[in-house]
């Protein structure tokens, strides 16, 4: 479990288990494929074709449904403590309620579990820019 403050808030963040991480990883190359497939390189991308692909998924028409998935995903994994300690609960059952005029909060939340629960797999020993190479060249060989 990992810790992170965030607008006033503590939250605790626990990794998933193997199988469902497996299922996390899978849905992010669904997103990120297609976005690759528009985008023509050879070897690693540029920083301007990652900037690219970046574009491609934050416009998809699905993103939406993704990021549900993700939030119900984390939110069931996250629990939410006030600073000064005297309420905690678990986000999935007050979701709604406790970023409500908070945005800001939500994308950071969901980036640090993102991070918790997938560095590994997004960063581990190569970056990016390898990894989207990678994916590029497994879609090629399909």
């Amino acid at each position: 479990m990992k810790t992170k403050e965030i607008d006033g808030f503590t939250y605790q963040v626990a990794v998933v288990s193997p199988r469902a991480g497996i299922k996390l990883s899978a849905r992010v190359v669904n997103i990120i494929a297609p976005a690759i497939d528009k985008i023509p390189w050879e070897g690693k991308p540029t920083e301007e074709q990652v900037l690219q692909i970046i574009k491609a998924v934050m416009t998809s028409e699905s993103l939406g449904d993704h990021l549900d998935f993700f939030v119900d995903q984390f939110a069931a994994l996250t629990q939410v403590i006030s600073l000064d300690g005297t309420r905690s609960f678990t986000l999935k059952d007050q979701f709604d309620a406790h970023f409500t005029g908070r945005q800001g909060a939500v994308f950071q939340w969901l980036f640090y579990a993102f991070q918790t629960n997938l560095s590994s797999f997004l960063g581990g020993t190569f970056d990016l820019g390898s990894y989207l190479a990678m994916l590029k060249e497994r879609a090629a060989q399909s």
